[in-house]
């Protein structure tokens, strides 16, 4: 099976978009899916060199077309048109070269734009679902802190786009069941549909219990991540508090930093800043508690499928997370996790604690979590799309 994966992102990138697409194509590889992933050219680095920023090697079915687009400082508009234009061009020497069975890809514009080309193709066309863009938009001065006036942007056009893609696309994959019931409620049933999780990578050698300490969060720092909560909550935690991630040209770390220095609770705080992927599990093996405190808003309640969760998951660190739909379709309170009731920053610390306190409780639930979490590898992850690839 040969496939192509058009993803309009930086090579490497540090969001976590780009993470999930680049494991989710090696993983492919891995399985024997030859698999040619189309990104932006952006330096003069190698193929090795970029895939090594994610912890990953070269593999021979994994194909990169780094496409070069125009990337002007600060002109968003044109490098998304210069990489739909490359794009096309590059899936329709491709698929006149090579037997393609399937476009499989995540944004809207290149999708829509792809099915009206659909005479031209012989491969069907698969899109990932990550979000319904109109409801995001109708809240994104709530979710994102660098967020400016919306000036109109139309919901029910970005609305129709979708809804077109969801009736016309060969496959619509959801990353979760919240998110089809979404797609349906909002769009209407898709021709075909499957939910496939996110996923991370196998670690089922992973020290469970052990010579752990601390609490941990990993991850952006957006105000819908709710890691403000977090800070709050240290006020009444029995321990240390490491924040991974966050962008040095966003706002958001000096934002959290100066909440903690006026609950006054910053020597209880380290931000880390940014590290690559490759990294992120030194962080979590050494974790005694991993914290994922989503606030009760649109994307956390009906469209997240959290990379941070399966590696915590995975790397057999206990885990207290917001009590919400999408996270109860992965984790059941007093079985693998420790659900707390979202935006309740004293709720949060009662969970913490729990775990911090009970060192027998946090063993049993990260290594129920840590078997839990063969099922979201990204092997796994690339068999039920090969699956979902045959049965359209």
């Amino acid at each position: 099976m040969e496939i192509i994966y058009p993803a309009n992102i930086r090579f490497p990138m540090e969001r976590a978009n780009s993470i999930q697409v680049v494991n989710t194509c090696h993983a492919l590889a891995r399985l024997g899916v030859k698999t040619h992933l189309l990104v932006r050219r952006m330096d003069g680095r190698s193929d090795a060199a970029c895939l090594a920023y994610y912890g990953l090697e070269p593999h021979p079915n994994l194909i990169l077309h780094r496409l070069p687009v125009l990337n002007l400082h600060g002109c968003e508009w044109m490098w998304n048109r210069s990489f739909q234009f490359l794009a096309v061009w590059y899936i329709l020497l491709l698929g006149m070269r090579r037997a393609v069975a399937a476009i499989f890809l995540r944004e809207t514009g290149l999708a829509r734009l792809l099915i009206k080309l659909r005479p031209l193709l012989r491969a069907e066309i698969l899109f990932e679902m990550h979000t319904l863009e109109h409801l995001v938009k109708r809240s994104y001065q709530e979710l994102m802190s660098d967020a400016g006036p919306l000036h109109n942007r139309e919901e029910e056009a970005i609305r129709a786009k979708e809804r077109f893609i969801c009736r016309n696309a060969d496959g619509i994959v959801c990353i979760s069941e919240s998110l089809r019931r979404m797609v349906e409620q909002e769009l209407g049933a898709p021709r075909r549909c499957a939910v496939i999780h996110d996923a991370a990578r196998g670690t089922a050698d992973a020290n469970v219990g052990g010579d752990r300490s601390g609490v941990v969060y990993v991850g952006q720092l957006y105000p819908w991540k709710g890691v403000d909560v977090l800070i709050r909550a240290m006020k009444d935690v029995d321990g240390k508090l490491t924040v991974v991630g966050g962008l040095p040209y966003e706002g958001d770390r000096i934002r959290l930093e100066r909440l903690a220095g006026e609950l006054g609770v910053g020597g209880k705080v380290t931000f880390a800043g940014f590290v690559p992927p490759s990294e992120v599990a030194g962080y979590l093996t050494r974790a005694r508690v991993a914290v994922l405190p989503l606030p009760d808003n649109v994307m956390s309640r009906h469209f997240t499928s959290p990379l941070k969760l399966f590696e915590y998951m995975s790397h057999g660190a206990p885990i207290v997370a917001s009590d919400l739909p999408t996270i109860r379709e992965v984790l059941a309170d007093g079985q693998n996790a420790i659900l707390v009731r979202p935006e309740a920053p004293d709720a949060l610390a009662e969970g913490i604690n729990r775990l911090l306190r009970n060192g027998p409780l946090a063993e049993r639930l990260a290594r129920a979590a840590q078997r839990e979490a063969a099922k979201y590898t990204w092997e796994a992850r690339a068999r039920k799309i090969v699956e979902f690839l045959s049965w359209t």
